[in-house]
């Protein structure tokens, strides 16, 4: 048989199977050029695998944490309002269908185009699941070397800025910082984020163009007690212990969403500053475990502070001044200090992962953390805790020092980014207050 000959048996193969499946309807109606689901393989997402688009806030921050993440910084090649207005509603458009689950057709109009559906997710149209994708605005869009890119720097978040290359201990490399725009995407699966990203790109061709981009992971316990940490960081301690509870609105409005304080368009938002932190994974897996547990200031098993027996205790430093039991410079003590009303309105909402990126050059795992802390106020929340509790070497007392922990990580990426509110409608897209305002 010729080559020829072939292809037509096997596209007329291909076709009488498809007419088997969907009957007496036509294919062009039930398989081609439709933008919907593909009704070959009616299997939808059940609902309980999937995350609302929208709301009042966008889902990625308060929605529990799935078990892959993968964060992508671009930068806006069109130089006018109208292409990023533009780049925001296809954004909006994208991320509202990956979220409810549609991968796209199964069969294209015709094969001589590139396949609207990548495949890499495969053609029973089920994703894995609880998909968010979360938008932050960089510094850079409103401001990039002292120019006014879109007309938007009167209406910049009041915080906003890049990250800041001051912080002590920080080995920042300048090819992992910043972005105009950064998508966080996280789902049960790393396949699926691939497939969210690959979309989006694909779709904004021309407009986006990739800066860096991190993939994570985290192993979430399930059924965990209320006030108790559900995951561990790269060095085994639990990870986000006594975190701010997202179920207390009161809460969430105080120090997580922005307030009257912003420009308009920025309320009901919030800023995120995320690290990406290399961690000397081999140094710390040589210390002993009562080292480690002093640099962290909590029992590495239960999760209990040094000076308690569970996790849910608090511990209590007026009790141990000197830091006889919680040393002084543990990451518990300089990360969270308890000194009442001005500690308390500096904490932040945290959100961990893990990455692994292979070994480096001297032949160590490239490894570490894919830190979160969303605020209300960036500088007065997170930056304030690192210059004058964690990396403050005269704080709890004279000549503490940085934290211990400190020795075995440093950042070397990440930014600041303003996080907009979500969109409630059909109508809106993402950021639209800002940039139809």
């Amino acid at each position: 048989m010729s080559e020829i000959s072939r292809r037509s048996a096997l596209k007329a193969l291909g076709l009488a199977t498809a007419s088997a499946v969907v009957g007496s309807s036509t294919l062009k109606d039930n398989l081609l050029g439709g933008e919907s689901l593909s009704q070959v393989f009616p299997q939808i997402p059940a609902e309980d695998n999937l995350f609302p688009f929208e709301g009042v806030h966008q889902a990625g921050i308060l929605t529990d944490p799935p078990d892959a993440i993968l964060v992508a910084s671009l930068q806006v090649i069109p130089t006018t309002l109208d292409g990023l207005v533009q780049i925001m509603k296809i954004l909006t458009e994208r991320i509202r269908a990956l979220m409810a689950g549609q991968l796209g057709p199964v069969v294209d109009e015709s094969d001589q185009f590139p396949p609207k559906n990548t495949g890499d997710m495969g053609y029973d149209q089920l994703n894995e699941g609880h998909l968010t994708i979360l938008v932050g605005l960089g510094s850079s869009l409103f401001i990039q070397g002292g120019q006014d890119r879109f007309g938007l720097a009167a209406k910049k978040p009041l915080a906003l800025k890049p990250m800041p290359r001051d912080l002590i201990g920080d080995k920042l490399n300048p090819d992992l910082l910043d972005g105009d725009i950064l998508l966080e995407i996280s789902s049960d699966h790393p396949l699926e984020n691939m497939h969210a990203l690959r979309d989006i790109l694909r779709n904004t061709k021309g407009l986006l163009s990739p800066l860096w981009m991190q993939p994570g992971f985290q192993r979430h316990q399930k059924n965990v007690p209320v006030g108790q940490a559900n995951v561990r960081t790269v060095l085994g301690f639990k990870d986000g212990t006594t975190n701010l509870d997202v179920n207390n609105d009161d809460l969430m409005n105080t120090m997580v969403w922005t307030g009257t304080e912003e420009p308009s368009w920025a309320q009901g938002g919030t800023y995120m500053a995320l690290r990406l932190i290399r961690e000397s994974i081999e140094h710390w897996d040589r210390q002993s475990l009562e080292s480690q547990q002093n640099s962290i200031g909590r029992y590495k098993v239960s999760g209990a502070s040094l000076d308690n027996i569970t996790e849910v205790q608090l511990p209590d430093y007026a009790d141990d001044p000197d830091g006889n039991t919680v040393p002084l410079d543990a990451h518990i003590r300089k990360a969270n200090p308890r000194l009442g009303p001005e500690s308390e309105k500096r904490r932040i909402l945290r959100r961990g992962y893990m990455y692994l990126n292979g070994f480096d050059k001297s032949g160590l795992l490239d490894g570490g953390a894919i830190f979160h802390a969303f605020c209300r106020n960036v500088e007065e929340q997170f930056e304030y805790i690192k210059r004058n509790y964690m990396t403050n070497r005269n704080f709890p007392k004279t000549n503490t020092g940085v934290q211990d922990l400190d020795e075995y990580m440093f950042a070397v990426g990440g930014g600041y980014f303003f996080i907009p509110a979500g969109v409630q409608s059909d109508g809106r897209f993402l950021a639209d207050a800002l940039l139809l305002g």
